[in-house]
């Protein structure tokens, strides 16, 4: 989750502060937060335990897909459209 903080205080604001990367961060935020809600709604169903392995396999399998995914578009994506706009102006 500290992965998560810093990214919502240090690198979504410096993106959302260029209008050329705007778009971008906008997009990414957003699938994020979607992300976590599917998250921590699978936490929760298993908080207590797992009574169908079967269930649990499909979410987990399914959330590590999402995160995943995630991953690739980030370092694909997102980080370098930090480094492009926003990671020059902080250096």
């Amino acid at each position: 989750m500290a992965h998560l903080d810093r990214e919502d205080r240090e690198l979504y604001p410096a993106l959302k502060a260029l209008e050329q990367s705007n778009a971008i961060a906008n997009a990414f935020q957003t699938e994020m937060a979607g992300i976590t809600v599917q998250a921590l709604e699978i936490f929760q169903r298993y908080e207590k335990g797992v009574d169908d392995k079967t269930r649990f396999a499909r979410d987990t399998g399914q959330l590590f897909a999402l995160v995943s995914g995630r991953i690739i578009k980030e370092e694909m994506r997102l980080y370098p459209a930090y480094e492009e706009n926003a990671g020059k102006n902080s250096r």
